[in-house]
């Protein structure tokens, strides 16, 4: 990978080496399986069964004006 300069994307690489570690087995081969996991575990923090049954949330709404 690199920037639009052309220049290593080190970031990103150090952003795959720590997803392959958190998700996979630590071999450094970023896998489909693996790639799963870590799409499954964002899905399941954002839209997880705790939205569908768990507490519902509240919100206010406010309203001003003032001449």
């Amino acid at each position: 990978m690199s920037s639009r300069g052309g220049a290593p994307a080190t970031a990103n690489c150090i952003y795959l080496i720590r997803a392959e570690q958190r998700f996979g087995n630590g071999v450094g081969l970023y896998d489909a399986t693996e790639q799963r996991r870590a799409s499954d575990a964002l899905y399941n923090t954002i839209r997880g069964i705790h939205n569908f049954t768990g507490d519902p949330r509240r919100m206010r709404v406010g309203l001003e004006v003032s001449f």
